[in-house]
Parts: structure tokens; C-alpha cells; sequence
């Protein structure tokens, strides 16, 4: 299993995933551009909302999903 990792990356683009979720294309120094899943940032209350915001940068922890080959944020 791979440890999670924190990045510190620029948003560049969100995309609307689900009625609660957004995919974010995040570009890092380390690993340069990644598209990431992050769960729940459309809630009503989710304080990511006004934080994933493109050119806006984030302090993010990447780890892998149990299965598929996303990134969740």
C-alpha cells in the first residue's frame, strides 16, 4: 500500500464529477500535472468550496483509491 503523500500544487481547472464531487487538475513541482478527485468539496458546508478555486494554491495529501487509477484530493 502506498503512504499518502502532501504536495504543494496550484489548481488549474475544476470539473463538476458527481452531485457532491469535482475533479481538479492540480499541477505540482514534484509530479507535475495530475487530475485528482476530491470528495465532497460541492457539499453545502465543505469549506474546500471556496478554496478550489483555479490558481489558487493548495497544501493537498494524494493517496491511491482501493481500486481504479484516480487520485483522491
Amino acid at each position: 500500500m502506498r503512504q499518502p503523500s502532501s504536495l504543494q500544487s496550484y489548481v488549474l481547472h475544476r470539473y463538476d464529477w458527481s452531485e457532491s464531487s469535482l475533479i481538479l487538475d492540480l499541477f505540482t513541482r514534484e509530479q507535475g500535472r495530475l487530475a485528482v478527485a476530491a470528495k465532497g468539496a460541492k457539499r453545502p458546508y465543505s469549506q474546500l468550496r471556496a478554496v478550489l478555486l483555479p490558481f489558487q494554491q493548495v497544501q493537498v495529501t494524494l493517496s491511491r483509491p482501493r481500486r481504479g487509477a484516480e487520485d483522491e484530493a
